[in-house]
């Protein structure tokens, strides 16, 4: 499927469902307060069209600030309401600093890469739903 393109004058991103449960939404500049509405759209969307396993590509992200990661929480809520997760791949120094000193490489998964994402995240969503005593949502029993 080709993916989807999003262009602002400080972020662009892109999405592409690599699998029938893992969609990666790649973004490229600044995840902050300006751009945080447009990316919340995207995510929001994402979920609402039943794509719980999300992966969020971030290597090309040269700025995170609190709203930002804001945004990554709020998609976390969403997804893990519906047994699904989200987890972060290949952050740079800065921005996995931001998540270390917010605490959220505690509860974000992190990927070296979208391949490694996509083996591992939907490993984890299976367990942590397992713990959780939650059915595997339907689409991935198929």
């Amino acid at each position: 499927m080709e993916p989807i393109v999003h262009r602002h004058s400080r972020v662009d991103f892109t999405h592409e469902h690599l699998s029938e449960e893992t969609t990666v939404l790649t973004v490229v500049g600044e995840f902050d307060v300006y751009t945080a509405p447009l990316l919340r759209e995207a995510l929001v969307e994402l979920v609402n069209d039943g794509h719980f396993q999300l992966l969020i590509e971030v290597s090309g992200v040269d700025f995170l600030d609190s709203t930002g990661t804001g945004v990554l929480v709020g998609a976390l809520k969403r997804t893990r309401a519906h047994g699904g997760m989200v987890g972060i791949v290949a952050p740079g120094p800065s921005f996995l600093k931001a998540l270390r000193v917010s605490g959220l490489t505690k509860v974000f998964p992190v990927y070296g890469s979208v391949a490694q994402g996509e083996e591992l995240l939907p490993l984890l969503v299976a367990r942590l739903n397992q713990r959780r005593g939650e059915a595997t949502p339907a689409r991935q029993i198929a």
